[in-house]
């Protein structure tokens, strides 16, 4: 996008060049004529037509070129300072945009955050609900529950008393037997020779 500072710097560093162009070619394409009529001015400090009017001609092109280039500078000098200006401040009709879209968005995130505490506390309920559903199945099935409790206590203590009669009186009971029956057969093939 072309803003206004942005065309002064084209436009001031377009007529700098215009203006130093000019000002070079003066003095390059008359260098003679500048000799010439800095030589008739020293001939003749306080006279001389013919010298005033070639000095003048030639000044005049000296000072188109270095008025062009002063404008130029002005032009880009005057871009340079829009460019470091601080941007305008919106419009009041911007500003109140801004702030009602501001406004519709917080809205939006208090609607949003009301429906998951909604959620929440309906979420809460139904534990509750939960947990008073349990507490009154506990209540009525108390004595069912008894009752299993009695039968798997009991299913325990014959489970326990098989370990036990396994562990301390078959196992080595067959382990004596065992040892025994080596024993014997030990003896009777030592005795045999």
């Amino acid at each position: 996008m072309l803003t206004l500072s942005t065309a002064s710097l084209v436009v001031g560093g377009a007529i700098v060049v215009m203006g130093v162009v000019v000002y070079v070619q003066s003095i390059l394409s008359y260098p003679t004529k500048v000799k010439a009529a800095i030589d008739l001015v020293a001939d003749y400090p306080f006279g001389g037509g013919e010298a005033k009017e070639k000095i003048d001609h030639l000044l005049k092109r000296n000072i188109r070129g270095v008025l062009l280039a002063c404008i130029g500078f002005v032009g880009v000098f005057t871009g340079v300072l829009m460019q470091q200006q601080p941007p305008a401040k919106p419009l009041l009709a911007e500003r109140v945009s801004e702030l009602n879209n501001a406004l519709q968005e917080s809205a939006r995130v208090v609607d949003e955050e009301q429906a998951e505490i909604e959620a929440r506390q309906q979420l809460v309920k139904k534990l509750l609900d939960d947990e008073r559903t349990f507490a009154h199945l506990r209540a009525v099935n108390k004595p069912a529950l008894d009752s299993v409790m009695m039968v798997l206590q009991g299913e325990l203590a014959k489970a326990e008393r098989r370990d036990r009669f396994k562990n301390y009186l078959l196992y080595p009971s067959l382990s004596a037997a065992i040892g025994f029956f080596f024993a014997w057969v030990h003896e009777k093939v030592r005795n045999r020779q």
